[in-house]
């Protein structure tokens, strides 16, 4: 079995992949960006209820990117890396 930390990365790489932070990586996206989101900020322990929307947060990194996730209940900025798992802050 795969050490947590190395699941956790597995996991931040795959969501940035699927939403299409690297080249060619789109298609393993069937879902909205906002859903996918949104489970990510769930697996992290926050409430989001439904997904309303996601929006790119200005520009980012070859390696990294930022979204605005806007929850029914909340919204929040997640940060998408390819080495490590999604980073989640809740924004007033």
């Amino acid at each position: 079995m795969m050490p947590r930390k190395h699941r956790r990365a597995m996991a931040g790489l795959c969501l940035a992949a699927g939403l299409g932070l690297f080249d060619g990586a789109a298609a393993l996206a069937q879902e909205a960006p906002a859903d996918v989101l949104a489970a990510a900020v769930r697996t992290h322990g926050f409430p989001c209820d439904r997904a309303l929307g996601a929006e790119r947060a200005g520009a980012a990194a070859a390696d990294r990117a930022v979204w605005i996730l806007r929850c029914g209940n909340a919204s929040y900025r997640v940060t998408l890396s390819a080495n490590h798992a999604p980073q989640v802050e809740k924004l007033n």
